[in-house]
């Protein structure tokens, strides 16, 4: 009696042990499962901010290009007023306005001289 106890015994550590051993293996499976949508899963993330920057920096390389093309415009129009304005100071252009305007040349030019004092009222 004790050996076919012994037998049953063993053979139901058997079985348990196969049914351990195979939602061991399950689990194993859903484990590497897992570990592989995971890994999926952050490589899909990785790809998606890579492309993401890639198009962020595409996007502020054509910003850049766009702003040095309107620097290089504003500073030859730079360029063109300060010519203007050396033109339009010079003596030669009051002569020609004086002329065009029929002002006469003044004789004698004086100056007068007023001090700013507190008594003194302006006229608005």
């Amino acid at each position: 009696m004790r050996k076919s106890l012994l037998i049953k015994n063993y053979e139901s550590f058997n079985v348990n042990k196969s049914k351990v051993k195979k939602s061991q293996d399950i689990g194993q499976f859903f484990s590497l499962k897992l570990a592989f949508f995971v890994l999926f899963l952050m490589v899909g993330v990785s790809s998606l901010a890579y492309l993401f920057q890639i198009n962020q920096l595409a996007t502020m390389g054509q910003e850049i290009n766009i702003a040095e093309e309107m620097l290089e415009e504003l500073k030859e129009q730079n360029k063109f007023l300060e010519i203007q304005v050396a033109q339009l100071k010079s003596s030669y252009h009051f002569e020609n306005e004086r002329e065009r305007l029929n002002l006469v040349n003044p004789e004698q030019v004086s100056f007068v001289e007023i001090k700013k004092d507190d008594s003194m009222a302006m006229a608005k």
